[in-house]
């Protein structure tokens, strides 16, 4: 136990570095998040396409539908928050 307030601070000080560094699983939880977020941008981009009877993909397509899921999500699960 620290016995002097500035020790105290240090310790306090000490625990909260400790706390707000990233882990080792932080770069792969990105690359995960990205690759699912373009795997899905991409797949609904193409349904879009197909529906509207195009050979080519556009941004009206999927991005709107698929920039709200992923928003919500980051919204609910805290991603990308160190």
């Amino acid at each position: 136990m620290p016995s002097t307030p500035s020790q105290c601070r240090r310790a306090i000080f000490k625990k909260l570095v400790k706390l707000r560094q990233a882990n080792r699983n932080t770069d792969y939880s990105i690359y995960r998040h990205c690759k699912l977020f373009l795997q899905t941008l991409a797949q609904e981009a193409n349904n879009g396409a197909e529906t509207d009877n195009t050979n080519v993909v556009e941004e009206k397509h999927a991005l709107e539908k698929v920039l709200h899921d992923f928003q919500g999500n980051a919204r609910k699960e805290n991603y990308f928050l160190f």
